[in-house]
Order: structure tokens, then sequence, then C-alpha cells
């Protein structure tokens, strides 16, 4: 007798057998992703395939250069700008570090909506906060400026992302990985402003790759890219991801992402208006304080499964670069870390000792991803991190 499927987050939602991409059609058409798991024991789906080219898709860039401060290898990386890697020191000029604590992370948890309505389409989020301020203009002399927002996204490709995502669910957390970062990334394209919100994605396992060569690309240039179509953009990030599978170089990675963000604040993307741009500020209010921040709409989101490894052995994650070496301007740790396993595995404490604290509600900026449960909570971080608007946990809640 064939399987049943059930929702994980309403057990109402019944299925005869499994939908293609193993996720709840019924939860989709209210713009949530939940995962179905069978109701009887089925044999997992086949792994992402291994025969994927090293290199990437045809024109990435082929040439990989070995990476400053790290034992790994970048490939892909922007040929616009190819300066200020880190090498002990940054050649951006230095401001004063966001201080934070390195206390016991703060795992919050999420409330789940249900209902069945059969006929409509996946209904991507069309409220975004008003924090999302890009898009203006403004004119500096003669040259006329835009004002843009970016988002980092570190994607861990490592061969322990081709586990089973949770037990129950023949996705892997690759798989499922791929599916929530296009669903989130697919949710802004109503977004009033998109072709002025940047994205980089970056995969990592032991070696560090830019999956857009050509440098930022918009969220609109994105959409349009993948002709509107998220299954597309989710089968994309799949092949990339599943085309590398070795070991865990967290410091190589968060390494690529201060360079990009580096570059950025300094105006070195020609793929951004030919370098005429501006970072968007949004001004918050420091938590228990009456002193209030400027922060550019730039976010770096990464989310591993793992410790530290990188192709020599080594287990030791190295300090957050943007807090080593603040980079003048962004007046805050935009790095943002969520761990896909249990709370209390070494790779979660690991993860959550170099994160910040938000500025807005002295929250660790830090995601545990522990249960199936979760899945819409990790959809809306990815909408939230590439529209560089948030940071911790309740700021997803107040946005949602």
């Amino acid at each position: 007798m064939p399987a049943k499927w059930k929702c994980i987050n309403n057990e109402a939602h019944i299925f005869e057998r499994a939908t293609n991409d193993f996720l709840c059609t019924y939860c989709k058409q209210l713009g949530e992703l939940s995962m179905i798991i069978a109701i009887e024991p089925v044999v997992p789906v086949n792994k992402p395939s291994s025969e994927h080219p090293e290199s990437g898709h045809p024109g990435l860039n082929q040439n990989r250069s070995e990476h400053p401060g790290s034992e790994g290898f970048v490939s892909g990386r922007p040929a616009s700008c190819e300066s200020n890697a880190i090498n002990g020191e940054t050649s951006s000029p230095k401001s004063t570090p966001y201080n934070y604590d390195s206390g016991t992370p703060e795992f919050d948890t999420y409330d789940q909506k249900s209902g069945i309505d059969e006929s409509a389409p996946y209904n991507y989020k069309p409220d975004m906060p008003e924090s999302i301020r890009i898009g203006h203009e403004y004119t500096m002399g003669r040259v006329s400026r835009k004002e843009v927002g970016l988002s980092v996204l570190v994607m861990d490709a490592s061969s322990s992302m081709l586990e089973p995502a949770f037990a129950g669910s023949p996705l892997s957390r690759l798989s499922l990985v791929a599916k929530t970062a296009a669903y989130g990334v697919f949710d802004l394209q109503h977004m009033q402003n998109n072709p002025n919100a940047f994205v980089t994605i970056i995969v990592f396992d032991d070696r560090v790759r830019h999956v857009f060569p050509d440098g930022p690309i918009s969220i609109a240039s994105l959409i349009k890219r993948f002709d509107a179509d998220v299954h597309k953009f989710a089968l994309f990030l799949e092949e990339e991801l599943g085309s590398m599978k070795q070991g865990t170089d967290i410091n190589a990675a968060l390494n690529e992402a201060y360079w990009v963000v580096s570059n950025f604040m300094e105006n070195k993307f020609s793929s951004i208006y030919d370098g005429q741009y501006s970072p968007v500020q949004q001004t918050i209010l420091k938590f228990g304080t009456i002193d209030s921040v400027s922060i550019p709409n730039v976010r770096v989101l990464i989310y591993t499964d793992g410790m530290q490894y990188d192709a020599r052995e080594n287990r030791t994650l190295l300090p957050n670069p943007f807090n080593a070496h603040p980079i003048l301007g962004l007046n805050h740790d935009v790095l943002i870390g969520a761990y896909f396993g249990q709370g209390n595995e070494d790779g979660a404490a690991q993860l959550s000792s170099v994160v910040s604290k938000c500025p807005v509600h002295d929250v660790r900026q830090f995601f545990l991803i522990d249960s199936p449960t979760r899945i819409n909570s990790l959809q809306s971080l990815f909408r939230m991190a590439s529209g560089a608007s948030g940071f911790c946990p309740k700021c997803l809640e107040s946005s949602n």
C-alpha cells in the first residue's frame, strides 16, 4: 500500500502521494513553506548528482586565486574589483567595533499559521518592513547616485549537507535550503524598489565560489534571469551547492563575505550602476538607550550544519572579520548566523559565539533550525536577509 504524506505544520493537510518538491502545496498557497513527511516509511530520493563540474555553470570565472587569510581557494570572484582582501589587516579605514557579548545563545520560537486554499498559487509575501528604504536617487556634484542595499548569502555546501534534513523526510539539508532560499528571495519580487536591492551568493565547502561572477545582482534582475520561476532558481541553487561537497571552511567563507562588503562600501562594484551608488542608511534607536545609530542596509547571512574544518584539517574558527577589522560606515556587525542542527551541538555554540547582538533588541543575531517547524522561519530569514532588513529573531517576528 502506498504511503500517505502529511504536512509538518498542519496535520489536516494529507496527500495520497508525495508532491514533486516534498513541500506542502496548501501551505505554499499561504506564502509559507512546510515539509511533508511520510505517514508510512518510504525510500529516500536520490541525492544531487556529483557530476556537476567543479567550476560551476558556463560563464563562471574559471581562474582560481588563492584566498588571503585562509588555506582555501576562491573561484568566480567578480572581476570588477580585485583588492581589499583580508591579510591580517584591511585597507578600509577602521572605526570602533560594535561591542558584543559572547554568552549563551538565545533561541526563539516561532508561531506557525495554517489553512487551506486549494485554488490559489504560491503567495509571495508582498508586505515588507518599513525599514527597507532603497531606490532613492540624489546628486553629488554632477554625478547622480542611487541608494541601494546589499545582501550577501553565504551557503554551506559541505558533504554533511547531503544528509537527511529531518527524520521522516526524504529531502536532504542541501535540497531543503536551496528551496527555502529560492522562495525567500522570490518573496521580494513585489517589493517596490527591488531593482535597487542587490544580492551576492557565495557557496563554500573547503573552497569558496561566487555563484554570480559578474558581481552583485539586483533582485529584479535575478528574478528575470530565471524567468520569474522560483522552481528554476531553486534547482539552480541545488546544482551549485551539489557541485562542492567537501569540508567546511567557515573562515574562508566569512573572509570572502567581508571582501564583498568592503568593496561594496567603497563603491568598487561596477555591476551596481557603474559604481555610482551609495548604501541606503537606516537610523535606529539602540537597545536600552536614547542613542541612535545609522546603519547601512547591508546584511551577511551565513548558515552551516557543522564546525570549521578546512582542507588542512584546521578546526579553529577565527574571530568574526566584521568585528576584528571594522569597515568604515557599517557602524555595526552585519553578520547573521544560522545553524542547521541541535542547539547542544558544538557547531551551534561555535557559530553563535562569533555573532553580535542586535542593536535594536539586544538579542543575538543567531537562528537555530532544529526541527521541521522552523522551515518557514528559514524562508523568512532568507527573505529578511535578502531585503537587508533586520538582524535577529525578534526582528523577524516583527516583520512577519
